[in-house]
């Protein structure tokens, strides 16, 4: 039993670095019995102490990727900020805003 949550502990390492979140919902459920039936059956430290780094390191992990996201959301809005509000002095010196034009994006073969 350790050994199969382990092994679903590892897929869901791979699954957050490789930011696959479908994967990362899809083995929650399967870890949750699989951690549930872990606990109730086994009483050796060593095997419960193997199972909680793999959890803390997958919790670093996710912590981690959330963080990035979190950073991209960010600056993805200050970037859609400065496109959509763009601020400039004009010749007398006072703040003037600029028209934003949306770029025509064409598709190329």
């Amino acid at each position: 039993m350790p050994n199969h949550l382990l092994q679903l502990l590892e897929q869901e390492r791979v699954a957050i670095i490789n930011a696959d979140f479908p994967k990362i919902d899809a083995l929650a459920e399967q870890k949750t019995v699989l951690f549930e039936q872990a606990v109730l059956r086994f009483k050796s430290k060593e095997a419960l102490a193997e199972i909680q780094r793999s959890l803390r390191r997958n919790e670093a992990l996710l912590l981690a990727a959330i963080e990035g996201v979190s950073a991209a959301r960010v600056r993805l809005n200050a970037i859609r900020e400065v496109r959509e509000n763009l601020r400039v002095y004009d010749k007398t010196g006072h703040i003037s805003q600029m028209e934003s034009r949306t770029p025509d994006l064409s598709k190329r073969s």
